[in-house]
């Protein structure tokens, strides 16, 4: 929470960047340790996104190398699946703010995870990866993705049926963003490789597993319930500060019957040095028409 409100212009940022290496260190002797590694990355996570000028100014310590060795543990099949909630946001901050050159390997370790990954939360910070990628350079991503495959089967399905599947579960203002304007890019493109490849079925069952669609379809399927969740979307009018702080000190005897649901709200990406618009679009991200009406 320091590390997001203060500038990371002020001089006494620097005393957050010594935090850096030594929980970076911790985190890659401590995987079993799960909350620690969730709460740790998220972390390092908001470190690098706030203070990657300074990362790179620092010429007596090179983190970098450091990052991407968390990141490969991070991607390690042994590793369990809840402990990398945020391997794909690193990965985004990492390949957007401070590696141009993006590595190859770890962008099929990324596939790799993505393939054997069940929880939505996760495979929801993968997605968002390869949707800033496929906004900023989607032919070479596009390429690659389908020059690779794993368990003989092609990357870009494996990256789709993963993505189109979980669409609908993903959180936050940026994610949503990103990803539902990579699948406007990817649809609008006409791209030979998306138009023929077959992807998991609308509403996938174990009475129709082995039914596919056309890949174009099932975006502009999921595209469309994009549009119709966010206009019946609820408004939430933001709590006076006085009334929420209230509502945290209340005694335990008062807390919510078990049956309230308790939801996390968004995931704390919208302000990580990317320019989100007011209606939640990634603002210069993306400029699509279609037919004379712009899109975003």
């Amino acid at each position: 929470m320091l590390a997001t409100k203060c500038s990371p212009e002020e001089p006494t940022y620097e005393h957050f960047m010594c935090i850096l290496p030594l929980l970076i260190s911790k985190l890659l002797t401590c995987m079993d340790d799960q909350p620690f590694v969730i709460v740790g990355t998220t972390c390092v996570r908001t470190l690098i996104a706030y203070g990657h000028k300074r990362i790179q100014q620092n010429p007596k310590k090179q983190f970098l190398p450091d990052m991407l060795k968390l990141c490969e543990r991070l991607l390690d099949p042994l590793v369990g699946e809840i402990a990398c909630i945020n391997v794909g946001y690193l990965l985004l901050h990492i390949f957007d703010k401070m590696m141009p050159k993006i590595s190859t390997e770890l962008l099929m370790a990324v596939v790799q995870k993505m393939y054997k990954s069940r929880m939505p939360s996760v495979v929801q910070s993968l997605a968002a990866l390869f949707g800033r990628l496929f906004i900023k350079n989607p032919k070479d991503i596009l390429g690659l993705l389908t020059e690779t495959s794993i368990d003989n089967r092609i990357s870009l399905k494996i990256l789709l049926d993963r993505w189109l599947l979980h669409q609908p579960l993903f959180r936050g203002t940026y994610t949503k963003s990103v990803t539902y304007s990579a699948l406007l890019q990817l649809f609008t493109m006409r791209d030979p490789r998306v138009e023929s490849l077959m992807v998991i079925t609308y509403n996938p069952s174990h009475t129709n597993v082995n039914n596919e669609v056309n890949a174009p379809f099932k975006i502009l399927c999921t595209l469309i319930r994009c549009i119709d969740n966010e206009a019946n979307a609820k408004i939430v009018q933001p709590k006076d500060v006085l009334e929420e702080a209230q509502e945290l000190l209340k005694p335990r005897s008062q807390e919510p019957a078990q049956e309230d649901r308790l939801n996390t709200e968004g995931d704390q990406d919208e302000d990580y040095g990317f320019n989100v618009g007011k209606n939640g679009n990634l603002a210069g991200a993306v400029s699509v028409i279609v037919d004379g009406v712009s899109l975003f």
